[in-house]
């Protein structure tokens, strides 16, 4: 038995609102201190949408590919705190011992 196709769907116009907002206030690259890449930016969500995360322009913020693929392998963290973008390089040391990352924060950025 095949499983169904997913069905694409266009998104929504308040959707589209947010990346664009996004993007123009990131100024249409990468906000990682170290990068600011122009090429392949995408819109990334600080609190994903699947553990509540709001389409705000306050949640979201631009990566490049390469910074993008390191908060999808936890080796990049992005928060905000207090108003601030926190961004930490999560360190390996222990980790293959069950010790937990540990966190360097490496910028914390007005937003």
């Amino acid at each position: 038995m095949r499983d169904k196709p997913t069905k694409l769907r266009r998104p929504s116009r308040e959707y589209s609102r947010f990346i664009r907002r996004v993007f123009e206030r990131d100024g249409w690259m990468c906000r990682v201190p170290w990068c600011k890449s122009r090429r392949n930016v995408t819109c990334h969500h600080i609190l994903a949408r699947a553990r509540g995360g709001k389409d705000e322009i306050e949640n979201g913020l631009t990566l490049c590919a390469g910074c993008h693929r390191l908060v999808e392998e936890n080796k990049l963290e992005i928060t905000r705190r207090d108003g601030c973008l926190i961004i930490s390089e999560l360190g390996t040391a222990g980790e293959a011992a069950g010790v937990p990352k540990k966190k360097r924060p490496i910028k914390a950025i007005l937003a």
